[in-house]
């Protein structure tokens, strides 16, 4: 999604009756971007909670939104900006990154996709407020969302 405003975004699931059902994606929190009127990243509905029946946007802004299956996703890349949604398929372990902008947190979220069918569990967020950070990540497949307001780097290698 991208957003020019004035106002923070909020992204809105909404269920069957039109009522909110979870924040896909929050301007306020100020991880997310630097300047509170814009975004341009990616977020993901939560297969655990019901699925949603429409989205609400809350803005003043111009935005664009597309809405695509989480199976379209990349797979983990090693540097980034912003906040991104990726398939990961690897081994697990420690793996390493860093970032450049301190001022605010950065949050790997990782989402397990059973093997055998069932739903996906949340295996890890790692939150850092340092530089450079590690990541315990759990056997693959399963999705993550890495959140940052500016650029990052995830070293790879690291697995195992």
């Amino acid at each position: 999604m991208t957003y020019e405003g004035t106002e923070p975004l909020v992204l809105w699931s909404l269920d069957a009756e039109g009522e909110k059902q979870m924040i896909l994606i929050d301007g306020v929190i100020e991880a997310n971007t630097a300047d509170r009127g814009t975004f341009d990243g990616e977020s993901m509905w939560w297969p655990a909670n019901p699925a949603p029946h429409g989205l609400e946007v809350e803005g003043d802004g111009v935005w664009e939104l597309s809405v695509l299956p989480v199976s379209s996703a990349p797979p983990l890349a090693s540097e980034g900006r912003g906040t991104r949604v990726f398939l990961y398929d690897g081994e697990g372990g420690v793996i390493t990154g860093s970032r450049a902008d301190t001022a605010v947190g950065m949050a790997v979220t990782e989402f397990s996709l059973p093997r055998s069918g069932g739903t996906p569990k949340n295996v890890v967020t790692t939150p850092s407020a340092d530089a450079e950070f590690g990541l315990d990540l759990a056997p693959g497949p399963s999705v993550l969302i890495v959140s940052h307001r500016d650029e990052w780097t995830i070293n790879l290698t690291d697995e195992g």
